[in-house]
């Protein structure tokens, strides 16, 4: 209803009359109040002509309400005094004007609120746009770097495994101290490349998610002898490693021991790379509520108090100036932090600067008294097996071909899947070890015509030599009819083995 309108029809429930006639003083009222909330002229409002109708105002009080010019019909008598209409109503004049305003309010909120929620709404729903579009951004960055680490890993796999494996053989041969020291140094150098690689591979799957934890028991004392036999060439003159297991400490612990034994080689090599003189201790102690707590002591160069905080962030070197003298790629405290958290523990570090470091971290294992059954040794793989490798690369088919006449095999080659198909037509092998990224056919489609050639009643052992080391890669070999597969580099004692458990089930 109209400002006007409001006003007016309380003016005529008060004075009686309809408001479209100018012969009821409601009206007049009304039409008043209009004025003095200043919502249009009273004339606009037509007056009807009455003779009879009398108004009476009070100038005093049209003065005080800013009423002028208040125009009426002709004829109209107007009489002025101090006992008026408008003073005896204006009370009901003040109603009038606030159920008027509150009327104005409460539409205009509602207005406004309206606006508000559309416009809240059209932000919302641009906001979502946003969102999606950005987390696809996201989603495609992660893609391409996956790509990338993996594209990056085969290829470096690839040469990595040429350059260890020939150097194993050169150090197999008779050399005199000079030329076994610049092998070991190639060999050296080409394991700490591919540290690096795995590094970077299993920070990749770390920020995925995709950490496995495998529990299985072991002894914490001849884990940290292990260690210590494998790390003590590389320890500086002047510093000694001590090992000590809490006599609290059961015999066996049960949690995921290779994922143990990946920290604390991470810690270990810190140790060592800025302790230059005094000790580093390797030590376990109980926790309470089933929680073991290893650590890493180092009397070494210690760690100021700001870089602390940021020790197991990625990429982070303690000393990253451009003659800094202490190698590495900063990836190693930050995957030990990702395989600590998978196995449901805490890790952290203590440290004063020119004292030393402890590096430590918390996890929940069983406990076991008493030694678990071990496992029955491979027997040695038979000698005079006839193998086929398929390899494109002609130096890695170089070095798997010597590794497999070292182990007694006989080795035929073939440079590409289709080669293979033909060969696996016309002859019969015990084992095969079959390159996936290959030109033309490549290993897997090979493998897939090897089994339709077998039909039903024979079959080949096929094992995957591969730079591709990701569970997709081994679920799309043993999908495509692989028996198992192995990841590159290649060394003599993973050929064994898998000769061992293949070539004997084929026999069989």
């Amino acid at each position: 209803m109209p400002v006007y309108g409001l006003a007016s029809t309380i003016g005529q429930g008060l004075l009686g009359g309809s408001a479209n006639t100018g012969t009821n003083h409601g009206g007049h009222i009304g039409k008043i109040a209009l004025q003095i909330l200043g919502g249009g002229s009273p004339a606009s409002v037509p007056f009807v002509e009455d003779a009879e109708n009398v108004i009476l105002f009070d100038a005093r009080q049209m003065a005080r309400f800013g009423v002028s010019d208040y125009r009426l019909p002709p004829g109209t008598q107007i009489f002025f005094q101090n006992d008026s209409l408008l003073e005896r109503y204006q009370a009901w004049i003040f109603l009038a004007v606030a159920f008027a305003a509150m009327q104005m309010i409460i539409i205009g909120g509602l207005v406004i609120n309206i606006q508000q929620r559309r416009k809240a709404k059209r932000d919302l729903l641009s906001f979502n746009v946003q969102l999606e579009a950005r987390n696809q951004q996201l989603a495609a960055a992660a893609e391409t770097k996956k790509r990338f680490v993996t594209n990056m890993s085969h290829e470096l796999r690839t040469p990595l495994n040429a350059v260890i494996g020939m150097s194993d053989l050169l150090l197999e041969t008779p050399l005199d101290p000079r030329q076994r020291e610049f092998a070991e140094t190639v060999r050296n150098s080409a394991h700490g490349l591919l540290g690096i690689v795995n590094d970077v591979l299993e920070l990749s799957r770390a920020e995925a998610g995709h950490i496995r934890v495998e529990t299985s028991p072991f002894a914490p004392q001849p884990l940290f002898d292990e260690l210590v036999r494998f790390l003590t060439p590389s320890v500086t003159a002047g510093v000694t490693i001590h090992t000590s297991v809490h006599s609290a400490v059961p015999p066996f612990l049960v949690t995921d021991s290779h994922r143990v034994r990946q920290v604390l080689l991470n810690f270990l090599f810190n140790a060592i790379k800025f302790t230059p003189s005094g000790k580093i201790e390797l030590s376990v102690t109980p926790d309470g509520d089933g929680q073991f707590r290893f650590a890493v002591t180092d009397t070494g160069i210690g760690i100021a108090l700001g870089q602390l905080e940021h020790v197991f962030d990625r990429f982070y070197q303690v000393d990253d100036s451009s003659n800094r003298q202490y190698g590495g790629s900063g990836l190693g405290l930050a995957i030990s932090r990702e395989i600590v958290h998978a196995l449901g523990g805490q890790i952290g570090t203590e440290s004063v600067l020119g004292l030393g470091s402890t590096f430590w971290f918390r996890i929940p294992a069983a406990a076991l008294d008493h030694a678990p059954p071990a496992p029955e040794a491979p027997a040695p793989p038979p000698t005079g097996l006839r193998v086929l490798v398929v390899e494109d690369n002609i130096v890695n088919l170089r070095v798997v071909t010597l590794l497999l006449q070292k182990l007694g095999c006989s080795v035929q080659t073939a440079p590409g899947g289709a080669e293979a198909v033909s060969f696996m037509t016309n002859a019969s092998f015990e084992i095969v070890f079959m390159d996936v990224q290959m030109p033309g056919m490549d290993g897997l489609e090979a493998t897939r015509q090897i089994r339709r050639l077998e039909g039903e009643g024979r079959h080949t052992p096929i094992i995957a030599l591969t730079a591709g080391v990701s569970s997709e890669d081994r679920s799309l070999c043993i999908e495509a009819g692989m028996d198992d597969h192995l990841a590159k580099p290649i060394s003599r004692d993973r050929l064994s083995q898998a000769l061992s458990r293949y070539a004997l089930k084929s026999a069989s």
